[in-house]
């Protein structure tokens, strides 16, 4: 397993044991993987590719971090895996699922939460693989967010309530924070959902998630 770190300096070739003839232009350029490496080492989102066997091919320091705090997530036999055995089959039956749109799943743990969004990636002529980017479900005031609300066409309610669900909270939660009855929330809720076109909380992560900076 790489990180980008890793080959900054390194001159072009083979990336994570592929052919030689598998370029991406950034990569066979030495200059860009410094600039390449310097910006995924500040990228606060781990990051993760994994192959078909969840073996990952690529990290970023935020992932290796993850790892190698083993609380959640670590490498099990060089496979990644929850920590929490009971967890895994369904996480496996997830990554294993995955269509052409990214989807997300939720990793809880005591009073935590990480939200797992993948992408399957298919090259042509290369085995399929998954892009994982873990985020997790905190507080919503410590997120940086980009103008969303804009893109969706939310009202400020609905972002305010957007941003408490991304916080973990719930609508009986949320009803008393804002001091207004559970059936406003609800409306809310429903209202924010068309407007997204999401179905559940898990869909609404996946599809608020890039538009969080940090």
């Amino acid at each position: 397993m790489n990180t980008l770190s890793e080959r900054a300096g390194a001159s072009p070739g083979p990336v994570h044991g592929l052919p030689t003839a598998v370029r991406v232009t950034s990569f066979a350029r030495p200059v860009g993987n410094l600039y390449l490496s310097e910006w995924t080492s500040r990228f606060s989102i781990a990051s993760i590719i994994l192959a078909e066997d969840l073996r990952p091919l690529w990290t970023n320091p935020a992932a290796d971090a993850i790892l190698a705090a083993g609380k959640d997530f670590h490498l099990s036999n060089g496979v990644f895996a929850c920590v929490d055995k009971t967890q895994g089959p369904v996480m496996r039956a997830f990554l294993a699922g995955l269509g052409d749109e990214p989807d997300a799943w939720i990793y809880s743990r005591d009073e935590t939460h990480q939200l797992l969004r993948a992408e399957a990636v298919r090259p042509a002529g290369l085995p399929p693989a998954t892009a994982l980017m873990i985020y997790p479900v905190d507080q919503e005031d410590r997120f940086l967010w980009s103008d969303f609300p804009k893109v969706f066409g939310l009202t400020r309610a609905e972002t305010v309530v957007v941003k408490m669900i991304v916080g973990g909270a719930s609508a009986d939660m949320i009803a008393e924070e804002l001091s207004v009855a559970i059936d406003t929330v609800r409306t809310h809720v429903r209202r924010i959902y068309a407007k997204l076109g999401v179905n559940n909380r898990e869909q609404l992560f996946s599809r608020i998630s890039p538009f969080r900076i940090r």
